[in-house]
């Protein structure tokens, strides 16, 4: 019984260790921990497609739950994304916009804006109605943090995900609300650049050559393993999305949510000068 009492205690004790290692692995941590915000504030995430908003899903939960008033907007509706065989493709932009209110609702997000630009060609779209939409969002809600994309790689290369980081940034820099205090950009750290570009064929295959063509600097980071829960509710709830979460995220859904998220335990931003 001691025999095994030791062996039961050894492997505990080495799983541990492993998910420690993992975690100082993975991570970068002379990033700075923040909340990003403190109460008072309005927080308002831009992003181009319904799903974008897995990559601050810990965060927006956190938010909320420290009684921060948050918003989510979007660019496009997704339509011409994969349908998971779950829907026509005429039908995706519909299905899409209806779960990112499931995720509203999970994430306790106090507005969202969803707007009708083309999946894959805002782009096509002049700048000047983009930069229009966004600005009747942002004297409505009045944010006092804006989080969207950087402007060189789009997160992981898409070009509406680029796109809406210039616009905004672009928006931001003309109007320059009296309001707003701090401006990231989603990011990640060199150690999760190279994981991701060993695991995923689409960050691969899109990622910059360039590591100065990639994501900018990680300034700060959010812990987010409490809301571990929120963020699988999150990627449940994008149904159709599935295979892009498989490809992206390839262990997240095989493994028990918080010993994915104890490794993976912040999300990453990158702090713009105002």
């Amino acid at each position: 019984m001691k025999i095994l009492l030791s062996i039961l205690t050894l492997v505990i004790f080495l799983f541990i260790a492993f998910l420690l290692i993992a975690n100082n692995t993975l991570n970068d941590k002379n990033v700075p921990i923040t909340d990003l915000a403190e109460p008072g504030d309005r927080v308002l995430a831009v992003f181009a497609h319904p799903d974008d908003e897995v990559i601050v899903s810990g965060t927006l939960a956190k938010l909320n739950a420290n009684n921060i008033e948050t918003g989510l907007v979007y660019l496009t509706r997704g339509e011409a994304g994969p349908t998971g065989g779950l829907v026509p493709q005429e039908q995706l932009g519909q299905t899409r916009t209806k779960e990112v209110y499931t995720i509203k609702n999970i994430l306790g997000v106090d507005y969202m804006k969803v707007f009708d630009f083309p999946d894959g060609g805002v782009g096509d779209v002049p700048k000047d109605d983009v930069k229009k939409s966004l600005l009747g969002v942002i004297e409505e809600f009045k944010p006092t943090i804006v989080i969207g994309f950087d402007e060189t790689i789009g997160f992981y290369g898409h070009e509406d995900h680029r796109l809406s980081g210039v616009y905004l940034h672009q928006l931001l820099d003309e109007i320059k609300p009296d309001y707003l205090k701090s401006y990231y950009m989603v990011t990640l750290p060199k150690p999760l650049i190279n994981e991701a570009l060993k695991t995923s064929n689409m960050f691969r295959e899109r990622y910059a050559k360039s590591p100065k063509n990639g994501l900018p600097s990680a300034d700060v980071a959010v812990k987010v393993w409490r809301f571990s829960p929120e963020k699988r509710k999150v990627l449940e709830a994008h149904k159709t999305q599935k295979v892009i979460f498989d490809d992206l995220q390839p262990y997240v859904m095989n493994t028990p949510t918080y010993l994915y998220h104890f490794v993976l335990d912040r999300e990453y931003y990158h702090r713009v000068p105002l």
